[in-house]
């Protein structure tokens, strides 16, 4: 169900997707998935997983939401969408980058310019 942050396969294994970014300082940040806070809900994200992997692109349109609602914060420069494995049995887990984009202008980013991608209007 796209409600929840993780998905549990029948082998024991829950996945869960993040995404984090690396600023203009430096610094590597955990991307907040929120209405609230960028407009974009973690289920939103599990959704579109897919797409995105197929079209990073699309995560310029993450970086100029957060850009639009956040502006106080530091701009991203480089945004990627990682998926986390935890193994039930072992507790062990592992985290892969599913997709990578460096942000177009990231103290002013535009939207994507993909069909379907976020309006800037």
């Amino acid at each position: 169900m796209s409600q929840y942050a993780f998905s549990v396969r029948n082998d024991g294994v829950i996945n869960s997707l993040t995404m984090d970014a690396l600023t203009v300082d430096g610094e590597v940040v955990r991307v907040p998935l929120s209405k609230e806070m960028i407009g974009i809900e973690r289920s939103e994200i599990e959704g579109q997983a897919p797409r995105i992997i197929a079209e990073p692109a699309l995560l310029q349109d993450v970086a100029m939401l957060h850009r639009r609602r956040l502006p106080r914060e530091s701009a991203y420069v480089t945004i990627w969408l990682r998926n986390t494995s935890t193994h039930i049995p072992t507790g062990d887990t592992t985290t892969s980058t599913l997709a990578t984009w460096q942000v177009r202008d990231p103290l002013a980013p535009r939207p994507s310019g993909i069909p379907g991608g976020t309006d800037a209007r």
